[in-house]
């Protein structure tokens, strides 16, 4: 073999181990990159689904309900106004509040606050430690903004508790497919499978064979909602509490 020969091998072999190392390393990130752009995309929903949530909870505050219609939910932050009692003056340390109010040291007044600036100052408190991932964007409140970009599913409902009393309640949701919409294929069909062998797991501890009718139920119920990030829920009262938290 001449050393042309040789030459033009050794080209050959380190071609493709270039290849096979760059073949390695993409599928080695794959899923690490998978998981960075799934968390970026769970945390931007989540951050509108928040605002979404202060949004109902100032809407129930002033009208004793929630709302299943994202146009009069933005209406409301656009135009709404908050009714707070406002207390003018210091009470001594030597007397209550009431016994101040008595005496008129103190007074309270009954002020309107803007909706709209009362939610952009609490939005502060609840954004993620370190991001500024979204400016509140009242004409896109009711998308996803991510993914697909399609609206969130959201209705109202009214549930009983243990001791007979009628709560009113609400949920937004959206599923995994739509917020992971353009990522691999098969990872998102991988993640998916994972929660749903994590709780069909959890779900056969709880319930014996005999009652399989409520052991499947219970785990297309799990699976619902865990193949979805969703705030609130129809089926009980949580405090509007997300799947995430």
């Amino acid at each position: 073999m001449n050393n042309k020969i040789k030459v033009i091998l050794i080209i050959v072999f380190l071609a493709v181990a270039a290849v096979l190392s760059c073949l390695i390393f993409a599928g080695i990130r794959k899923p690490i990159k998978f998981e960075e752009d799934k968390q970026l995309r769970f945390d931007i929903t989540i951050e509108r689904l928040k605002d979404i949530k202060e949004a109902q909870r100032l809407y129930k505050e002033q009208t004793g309900n929630y709302t299943n219609s994202f146009d009069t939910l933005v209406e409301f932050i656009n135009n709404g106004k908050l009714k707070v009692v406002q207390k003018i003056g210091f009470v001594p340390d030597s007397l209550t509040e009431k016994e101040a109010l008595k005496l008129g040291i103190v007074k309270r007044d009954t002020i309107l606050l803007s909706v709209l600036d009362t939610l952009l100052s609490t939005r502060k408190t609840y954004k993620k430690d370190g991001t500024n991932y979204l400016p509140l964007n009242l004409k896109e409140l009711s998308i996803i903004p991510v993914g697909k970009k399609t609206p969130f599913i959201m209705d109202t409902a009214s549930v009983l508790t243990g001791s007979g009393v009628v709560l009113k309640v609400f949920q937004c949701y959206t599923l995994y497919d739509d917020v992971l919409d353009n990522l691999d294929k098969q990872l998102i069909i991988n993640l998916k499978q994972t929660k749903k062998e994590s709780i069909i797991s959890w779900v056969k501890e709880q319930v014996t064979d005999s009652l399989n009718n409520t052991r499947d139920t219970l785990v297309l119920k799990e699976i619902m909602e865990k193949a979805c990030i969703r705030l609130g829920k129809l089926d009980e009262a949580n405090n509007n509490a997300g799947n995430w938290d």
